[in-house]
């Protein structure tokens, strides 16, 4: 069961210059927490932002919580293409009904 939503919803760049002072703001996860890295205020983005999901991902699945993304920029998929790392990006997606 989960009782505690943690939401980081980036306002502006995600790239090299600010990817530390988000990952700064992130709480220590727990079992009763899911995270959620909202992109809907996020841009322009550069490969930071694919290593912030990637961390947040990391770190929610450590310490046992779960990890979710919300609102995908249209930006975000060519990097992930990139990388190779569409896949990870769909899983990690907030699917809607």
């Amino acid at each position: 069961m989960i009782d505690r939503v943690v939401t980081l919803a980036p306002e502006g760049p995600v790239t090299l210059a600010t990817v530390n002072q988000l990952l700064s703001k992130l709480p220590t996860a727990s079992r009763d927490q899911s995270f959620i890295l909202d992109l809907s205020q996020a841009g322009p983005l550069d490969s930071s932002a694919l290593a912030l999901v990637a961390t947040m991902k990391s770190r929610a699945t450590r310490q046992g919580a779960n990890f979710r993304l919300l609102n995908i920029p249209d930006a975000l998929r060519p990097l992930a293409q990139i990388y190779d790392l569409e896949e990870f990006i769909e899983t990690c997606k907030i699917r809607l009904p």
